[in-house]
């Protein structure tokens, strides 16, 4: 995190899919950084629509595209549309 210096707190992983990889590369570290409270409003800034995150209690969110496109297995749990 380079507000702190220190590793980013709160999320285990984030995937952005994009048709432009360096775009979402960009993006997914941006947001990523942002954490879990704050990643969705800094997506829709961005323009991006298709966010898969996972927080670190094991918690799913995704942006309504990209949870469209998902179909789950049970044993993965619930998944938060944002």
């Amino acid at each position: 995190d380079p507000r702190t210096g220190w590793p980013a707190q709160g999320l285990r992983a984030l995937t952005v899919v994009h048709p432009d990889a360096a775009f979402a590369d960009a993006a997914g570290g941006a947001l990523y950084v942002a954490g879990p409270a704050h990643w969705p409003a800094l997506a829709q800034r961005m323009g991006v629509r298709q966010v898969l995150a996972l927080d670190d209690e094991g918690g799913l969110t995704a942006t309504a595209e990209l949870a469209s496109r998902l179909q789950l297995s049970p044993q993965v749990g619930a998944l938060t549309t944002v």
